[in-house]
C-alpha cells in the first residue's frame, strides 16, 4: 500500500536526547533514518509538556543530528513547522498533512487516545505501532498501565 506521507512519532527520541540509546531508541533511530532516505514525504510528531510539535523532513534531519545533545528539544521547537496546545492537534494535522497518511509509533511514547483517534479521524490515517516484545501482554503485572 502506498501512502501520501509518513508521520513518525518522535516523542521518545526527543525525550531521551543526550542519553545513551537503549534498544528501543536504536530501533526508532533506524526507522527515522529509513524514512528520511525514502522518497515518501516524511513528518515527525512530538508531544511536549505544552502540546505538540510538527516537523517536516528538514526538521527531522536536524533533530536526528541533535539527538546526542541534551538540549535537542530546544532546537526542535525552533525548526517545528507547526505547534499547538493539546486541544488543537486535529486542526494542526489537517492544516499540514495529507489524508490517508501512515502514522508510525516505534517508541511507545505518545500512545494516547487523543493522538491515535485524532490521526484516525482527522486524517483517515493508517496507524502502525511497533511491538518490541510481548512482556506487556504475557506479564501485565510487571508493567505500568
Amino acid at each position: 500500500m502506498t501512502f501520501p506521507a509518513r508521520l513518525l512519532d518522535v516523542t521518545r527520541l526527543i525525550r531521551r536526547a543526550g542519553r545513551i540509546p537503549t534498544g528501543i531508541d536504536r530501533v526508532e533511530r533506524a526507522y527515522l533514518n529509513a524514512i528520511l532516505a525514502d522518497k515518501t514525504p516524511a513528518f515527525g510528531l512530538a508531544r511536549t509538556r505544552l502540546g505538540y510539535l510538527l516537523l517536516d523532513e528538514m526538521g527531522l534531519g536536524r533533530m536526528r543530528d541533535a539527538l546526542d545533545q541534551a538540549d535537542a528539544l530546544s532546537m526542535v521547537r525552533q525548526v517545528a513547522v507547526a505547534r499547538t496546545l493539546p486541544f488543537g492537534l486535529a486542526r494542526m494535522l489537517r492544516r499540514n498533512l495529507s489524508q490517508g497518511l501512515s502514522y508510525l509509533n516505534v517508541g511507545h511514547s505518545n500512545l494516547t487516545e487523543r493522538t491515535l483517534s485524532t490521526v484516525k479521524q482527522s486524517l483517515n490515517g493508517q496507524i502502525s505501532v511497533f511491538v518490541h516484545d510481548l512482556i506487556p501482554l504475557t506479564h501485565p503485572e510487571l508493567q505500568r498501565p
